[in-house]
């Protein structure tokens, strides 16, 4: 498709893509180096065990796999609620084992890394961008989680991980948004292939 060959080689400011996905690039880059400095910040006081790194042990890993597991357990069961089955959730749905297969690699691979404190809710909404920076906010964690649960120290990855389930619920909105402003007059899988290009 001619997104997938722009996407392939964005061009000069001329270029559809250019104008769509330049400045976010130049944003998106400068918010990764935040981040990055925001954990090495969490991770800096060795002489404080609440700040100090610790390796990501087996048993780490095995806690890990539980709670993912759980939560996987929990949201096909409340998927499968729903009244209104649609063909895409139908197939998500027919590959709960091979979700939970792919969960359990966790345990079963050696994972080299270090565990540190996070920021624990890490998203859009908790950065602040002054015109030419970004101020990360709101440190106190998930308000859903217990204080011990938000005091544990996890790979720096699940902020990122985080930061980037965020952008998709960005380009999602976005996607609502323009869909209603312009009422039948565009093609919805036109847009979703814009909007992905810009989430990638």
């Amino acid at each position: 498709t001619p997104v997938d060959d722009a996407a392939a080689a964005p061009g000069d400011e001329d270029d559809p893509v250019h104008v769509l996905v330049g400045p976010h690039l130049e944003w998106s880059t400068l918010l990764g180096r935040r981040t990055a400095e925001m954990h090495l910040a969490l991770a800096s006081d060795k002489e404080d065990p609440a700040f100090s790194p610790a390796p990501l042990t087996a048993i780490d890993r095995q806690a890990m796999f539980h709670g993912a597991r759980g939560l996987a357990k929990r949201s096909f069961r409340s998927a499968r609620s729903i009244a209104v089955s649609h063909p895409e959730l139908r197939a998500v749905l027919d590959r709960e084992d091979d979700v939970v297969e792919r969960l359990q690699r966790i345990v079963s691979t050696r994972i080299s890394t270090s565990v540190i404190r996070c920021h624990g809710d890490y998203h859009l909404g908790q950065v602040l961008w002054t015109g030419k920076d970004f101020v990360i906010v709101d440190f106190e964690g998930e308000p859903a989680r217990s204080l011990g649960q938000r005091r544990l120290k996890r790979p720096a990855l699940v902020d990122v991980a985080g930061m980037i389930r965020s952008f998709h619920y960005a380009s999602q909105g976005a996607a609502r948004q323009v869909l209603r402003s312009l009422a039948s007059s565009r093609d919805p899988s036109e847009l979703d292939a814009w909007l992905t290009l810009w989430f990638r």
